[in-house]
């Protein structure tokens, strides 16, 4: 059983213990107040008592009952105050006595671990020890095998060299002559493919030229149509300025010409007639008509310029596919030009080298004869 399972036993052992003690303690008074309020007829006076006197007497009954009942609880509490502070006394010596136990336990277990520590450490020393010894044994062996290897193949490759040096020395006259006959021929070949690589360069280059010349009559084509845009909407707004200034002029002439209207006698009378406020009408009317002819204008050249930028704005993504489809074919008709040059490469190589072997034949027949006529005319001479 734990310590905690024995605590709590003992709590409720002490709490039958105070449950059963206030029984014994209470019972007895509560007997001992019926007695009070029931007395026997011996001690009953002679007379009948009066309803004051029962009453005074049943109240001096409860008052002993209560005082009775507080002092029996009073009694509980203090017994179950020392029986707490037993059991806590016992408690505490009961857990001294253990923690002393577990220390005790403790201290052996860590005697025991650092023996068995020690006996390991000396353990693994000694099979370091052994593995040294052992690794050096292994790497001295090693070594005299990588030696005595070494020593053999040094052997095996003087024999070797040996003989490889006498196969040399016999085949340098072939490998001369063949070396000398590959060297004209890879000469010839050599001169064949920088004929052949002039050639396609020369290719490459006009298709580039061509392709340039496409390139920069496009790109004109597109500047110039794009400056057309660029004028037309420059021309707009000068077109819209000029509206805007008329508007305005003419809104000064038609105010010029109110004025002096007003200033004339018939002017004068309409004012005195009708007022100051149609003057204010009128030059209202005036403002009102010019300010709807600016806003018309001013509506109408929006309406240009939306259709303008949107002119520009296709013309700008017709020459983006323009200028993608001839990129795209240029580069198709570069790559086309690749492949059939390398297609046709080896042919042309080929050709080139035969005709420049003709040659040398031809020059060398031509030097063999002049060399041979010119020695045929220093013998006739001789003779």
């Amino acid at each position: 059983m734990s310590d905690t399972a024995r605590t709590n036993a003992k709590r409720r052992a002490s709490y039958a213990r105070a449950d059963r003690l206030k029984r014994e303690r209470v019972i007895p008074v509560e007997r001992g107040t019926d007695a009070a309020q029931n007395p026997s007829k011996e001690n009953a006076p002679d007379r009948q008592p009066t309803k004051a006197g029962q009453s005074a007497e049943r109240k001096d009954a409860a008052a002993d009952h209560v005082l009775a009942y507080k002092k029996a609880v009073e009694a509980v509490r203090d017994e179950a105050r020392k029986q707490s502070q037993k059991r806590d006394d016992t408690g505490r010596s009961v857990s001294k006595r253990e923690t002393a136990k577990a220390e005790q336990r403790q201290a052996e277990r860590q005697k025991a671990d650092q023996i068995r520590s020690a006996d390991a450490a000396k353990a693994a020393e000694r099979r370091a020890g052994q593995n040294r010894k052992e690794t050096e044994q292994r790497r001295v062996d090693r070594l005299r095998a990588a030696t005595k290897r070494e020593f053999n193949r040094k052997a095996e490759d003087r024999v070797a060299a040996q003989k490889k040096l006498d196969a040399q020395r016999q085949d340098a006259a072939k490998r001369d002559i063949q070396k000398r006959e590959d060297g004209r021929r890879e000469a010839t070949r050599q001169h064949a493919e920088a004929l052949v690589k002039e050639r396609e360069k020369r290719h490459q280059a006009d298709q580039v030229h061509e392709h340039r010349r496409q390139t920069d009559r496009m790109r004109t084509q597109h500047s110039i149509e794009m400056r057309s845009h660029t004028d037309n909407a420059s021309h707009a707004i000068s077109v819209h300025a000029q509206k805007i200034k008329n508007i305005d002029l003419a809104e000064k002439r038609e105010f010029a010409a109110f004025a002096a209207r007003n200033r004339t006698i018939s002017g004068r009378l309409t004012s005195l007639v009708r007022g100051p406020a149609h003057a204010a009408r009128e030059e209202k009317a005036i403002t009102d008509r010019h300010e709807a002819q600016r806003m018309q204008a001013h509506k109408n050249h929006e309406i240009l310029k939306d259709r303008q930028f949107a002119a520009a704005q296709a013309s700008r993504i017709r020459q983006a596919h323009e200028r993608k489809a001839i990129f795209d074919q240029h580069r198709a008709e570069r790559r086309e030009l690749v492949a059939a040059h390398a297609r046709d490469r080896p042919r042309q190589v080929e050709q080139h080298r035969q005709a420049l072997e003709a040659t040398r034949l031809r020059q060398t027949r031509e030097k063999t004869l002049s060399h041979d006529f010119d020695r045929g005319r220093t013998l006739e001479l001789k003779r």
